[in-house]
């Protein structure tokens, strides 16, 4: 995210979900839509389990698309479109993570 900055690339500058066209893109956006359901449901049901394993599917999924998902060097609006994805899962990582009691970390 701060690399984006520095070169210029804000999400705050418009954000197309048309852009986000590769099958990496559409499984992180896919599972960060189930986000609020798993909410919900991981209450209802009392297994809290439920966010961990939507956590770890996320981090799975950005993983897998880490390569092919680049920020820097790609066309403007397809920048920007996958740096507000990637704001976006950082949020609900970081969500899951306290959520069930773990410190989420910045850098790794």
């Amino acid at each position: 995210l701060g690399r984006a900055a520095e070169s210029g690339i804000r999400v705050e500058d418009g954000f197309d979900g048309t852009a986000l066209t590769d099958d990496a893109a559409h499984e992180l956006v896919v599972l960060l839509s189930r986000f609020p359901e798993t909410l919900q449901n991981a209450a209802a049901d009392y297994e809290p389990n439920q966010i961990s394993a939507l956590a770890l599917n996320l981090a799975r999924a950005f993983s897998a698309g880490y390569q092919t998902l680049r920020v820097l060097g790609e066309d403007a609006a397809v920048a920007r479109s996958r740096l507000a994805l990637f704001v976006a899962l950082r949020y609900v990582l970081h969500t899951c993570l306290t959520l069930i009691g773990v410190p989420p970390v910045e850098k790794m």
